[in-house]
């Protein structure tokens, strides 16, 4: 056999008590179990495969070069004679192939657990047919297919992969890239040096911590996402999302919530279909498209574009000197602007109400000049105003629907 040179590979049943055979029946607090237990000595390189299982699922780091694993079943009510034979039907096939160490499961009653042991560096699959998942403190890469169920993982030195038809998912301190893929449930990770990628039939998300480019896309459920030295990406169709501190670009889109972002190193591009928007203190330039709902921009230092239908929008600027290049472009429907701007600004304002409404700019403290303003008398008529702030040169364009539009500096 090609693994025979370089796998040691050795089962040794674990003797109980109750059986010269390696299966013990063991009376606890919570009852009677039976137990069998396995363990597999491995030398070289190679990888475990756990197929099949079901129940409560424990996989922890093995403290040498040994993969162990035990299994446990309630079995109250039968006589010990009873449980051993009962308890033998359910014990798993382990077999060595293709440098693969295979532990199969067999179906299992409720109320069965699984207790692993891997040896540190080596990566594992394991697939599960349903009930819980607690990983803690292991050494390798590890892949997880699962019916359904709760998925913890504390600890993990290597990339984590997880397909689950539903259930939670709680991850923490995972050494690698994360990959999750899930029909339902609620996420929360916390601690993941590497890239993150989530999506989730439906769900809120929790994400915090993210040494790489965060990806979540869920079909329903809140977002919230922290502390990211990479790009972020999150979709949402119904759900808030709260996004802080991100190094890169942010591109955050929601079928119907609000949306808070605070800090984020390159562009922001924003849309809600229904949700009020509020941005604070994004160094590229920001891009925000809405339906219904209220926009907030504080901490404006790039370009700025705003279209949505009905809110009010206000736009407070720190920092003007991008409109030597850049410009600030509003397109609302209904409802009220307010545009603050600093003292040094330089800039061409056209800002128009189409409907009814008026144009109002504060004119003491700094330099404005009115080039043209037109205006008619009936009640619902177009107002145009053009301006000049500063040396002008700049470029502000709004577009209103019906409402006030306010220009004032700080």
């Amino acid at each position: 056999m090609k693994s025979a040179q370089r796998i040691v590979f050795a089962v040794l049943l674990l003797l109980g008590s109750g059986s010269a055979s390696g299966q013990q029946i063991r009376d606890t607090d919570e009852g009677r179990v039976f137990e069998q237990a396995w363990e597999v000595r491995v030398q070289g390189e190679t990888r475990v495969a756990l197929e099949d299982l079901a129940g409560n699922i424990n996989v922890t780091r093995s403290a040498d070069q040994s993969l162990r694993v035990r299994l446990q079943i309630d079995v109250d009510g039968r006589s010990r004679q009873e449980a051993l034979a009962w308890g033998a039907a359910f014990e798993p096939s382990i077999r060595n192939h293709d440098d693969t160490i295979w532990v199969e499961g067999e179906s299992v009653p409720r109320n069965t657990s699984y207790f692993i042991s891997i040896p540190d560096g080596m990566s594992a699959t394991l697939e599960s047919r349903g009930g819980t998942i607690d990983i803690r403190d292991l050494g390798g890469p590890l892949e997880i297919d699962q019916s359904g169920g709760v998925i913890t993982v504390e600890g993990l030195n290597g990339a984590l992969s997880i397909e689950s038809d539903g259930g939670d998912v709680d991850l923490e301190s995972i050494e690698g890239s994360v990959s999750l893929v899930l029909d339902g449930g609620q996420v929360a990770v916390s601690g993941v040096d590497g890239e993150l990628s989530i999506t989730t039939g439906g769900g809120g998300v929790d994400a915090y911590d993210i040494r790489g480019d965060a990806s979540i896309i869920t079909a329903g459920g809140n977002v919230e996402l922290s502390g990211v030295t990479g790009d972020a990406t999150v979709v949402t169709s119904a759900g808030r999302i709260e996004v802080d501190d991100i190094g890169g670009k942010a591109d955050l889109s929601t079928g119907g919530g609000d949306i808070e972002v605070s800090g984020v190193g390159g562009t922001l591009s924003a849309s809600s279909s229904g949700g009020d928007v509020e941005v604070d203190d994004v160094r590229g330039s920001i891009r925000i498209e809405g339906l219904a709902g209220d926009v907030e921009l504080t901490g404006v230092r790039s370009s700025v574009r705003v279209l949505t239908e009905v809110g009010d929008i206000e736009i407070e600027v720190v920092d003007a000197s991008f409109l030597k290049n850049g410009m600030i472009e509003i397109d609302l429907g209904h409802g009220d602007i307010d545009l603050l701007l600093p003292l040094d600004t330089h800039a061409d304002v056209i800002a128009n109400v189409q409907e009814s409404g008026s144009i109002d700019v504060d004119g003491s403290g700094w330099d404005v000049e009115l080039l043209r303003d037109w205006s008619r008398s009936r009640e619902r008529a177009a107002k145009r105003a053009e301006l000049r702030i500063g040396k002008g040169g700049g470029e502000i364009q709004i577009t209103l629907l019906g409402g006030e539009i306010v220009i004032d500096h700080h």
